[in-house]
């Protein structure tokens, strides 16, 4: 029989040993305990005292309790990451004690360290490319007639295809686009990883066809820019607009800490 715990250690960071010493930040719950830093297999682990009971799925799907935790969950990660190159954690990892964290680091050190070099003086920047969807889907339906026509007798079965095939083929020119300039921005994108599309359609019509996260060298950031306005520029002849945010811990590149590497069930 498992032996209930007052305390458990929220995961926020892991980072190279030694690289954030003395971190101190307010933690995940308002004036409740502080983020701080223990050794831990070897690396920096910024964790926070925690109640087990806390987070358990009924607290974890409730938005209103979520929302302020998880806004304090970034505030930790970002001041870590102001500091040190750091593997930033989502929300949400509990350890029953600091010997359950050590091990599940222990076991993940081959992931870690290849991250923590891959990522190493990077930052995440969030590159979305939008069009406005009428005018895509207008102008993929074109492009679909003139090959058609030229292949297909009968112009009834062109318009069926084409109204089936327009939308699939304007979202896969912009993707080809965005792959084809990313690929062209050469050294200044370390890793480019697509991310889910949310609220791909807004109020006004603008369609968010991709998004992609980018692993970017802080050092090489004007070049980043010089080469994002170079290689995006030649996205306009497609209508085709970037929106880009960042910097952010890398959180995108993370390597999958599963369900099985969180201790709450021994809590």
């Amino acid at each position: 029989m498992t032996t209930a715990v007052d305390t458990a250690l929220y995961l926020a960071c892991v980072a190279p040993r030694g690289t954030l010493a003395g971190f101190d930040h307010a933690g995940i719950e308002d004036n409740g305990p502080r983020a701080r830093t223990i050794a831990a297999a070897g690396y920096d682990a910024i964790v926070v005292d925690v109640a087990p009971r806390d987070f358990d799925a009924k607290r974890t799907e409730d938005i209103d309790w979520l929302a302020p935790r998880a806004s304090r969950h970034e505030a930790i990660v970002r001041a870590a990451n102001e500091r040190a190159d750091i593997m930033p954690l989502g929300f949400g990892g509990v350890f029953s004690t600091e010997e359950t964290l050590a091990q599940t680091l222990a076991d993940k050190r081959v992931e870690i360290d290849e991250f923590l070099d891959d990522a190493k003086g990077c930052d995440e920047w969030s590159l979305k490319a939008v069009v406005d969807r009428e005018s895509a889907i207008e102008r993929a339906r074109t492009r679909l007639a003139m090959q058609k026509t030229a292949d297909e007798g009968h112009a009834y079965l062109v318009r069926r295809k084409l109204d089936a095939e327009a939308e699939a083929a304007a979202e896969e020119l912009v993707i080809d686009r965005v792959s084809e300039m990313i690929e062209a921005m050469g050294e200044t994108v370390v890793a480019a990883l697509e991310r889910p599309v949310i609220d791909t359609e807004e109020d006004n019509g603008r369609w968010t066809v991709a998004h992609v996260a980018l692993l970017v060298p802080r050092d090489l950031l004007p070049q980043f820019d010089e080469a994002l306005d170079t290689h995006g520029g030649a996205l306009d002849d497609d209508h085709i607009d970037l929106e880009l945010t960042g910097p952010w811990a890398p959180y995108s590149f993370v390597p999958a800490f599963g369900d099985e590497d969180n201790s709450n069930d021994d809590c």
